[in-house]
């Protein structure tokens, strides 16, 4: 039977998109699209029915979103692969991580199109 473990919703030191905030959804997309990345870069799953995918939750104030890991209970070696998958949750973005949350809002933009607007608000800012 399928189950699942809450891993996180971003790094252990990084602030994360807040329930609430008017954009939420597509700033809890962008981290959680990264986070997958970096987890399936440190510790992959090589087995059938194990794997990483966001799954929302209710809240208070709205429904929140974290990165989990999935796996059939009936499967030891997907059961373990989940539980280490805790371990394996990063402190920090890295580089690339850091780059695509730092053009949000902008992340829909084609790499000219964000070049543009990092030169017009350098001009604007100095």
């Amino acid at each position: 039977m399928k189950d699942y473990i809450d891993l996180a919703s971003s790094p252990l030191n990084e602030d994360c998109a807040q329930v609430g905030s008017p954009d939420y959804h597509e700033r809890s997309r962008l981290e959680l699209r990264e986070l997958k990345r970096m987890m399936e870069a440190v510790h992959p799953s090589s087995i059938p029915g194990a794997y990483y995918a966001a799954k929302t939750f209710p809240h208070d104030f709205g429904s929140y979103s974290e990165l989990c890991a999935i796996f059939d209970d009936e499967d030891e070696a997907a059961a373990e692969w989940a539980y280490e998958a805790e371990d394996h949750v990063p402190d920090d973005w890295d580089e690339e991580a850091t780059l695509a949350l730092s053009a949000y809002p902008n992340v829909y933009l084609s790499a000219e199109e964000r070049e543009t607007l990092k030169w017009m608000e350098e001009r604007r800012s100095g």
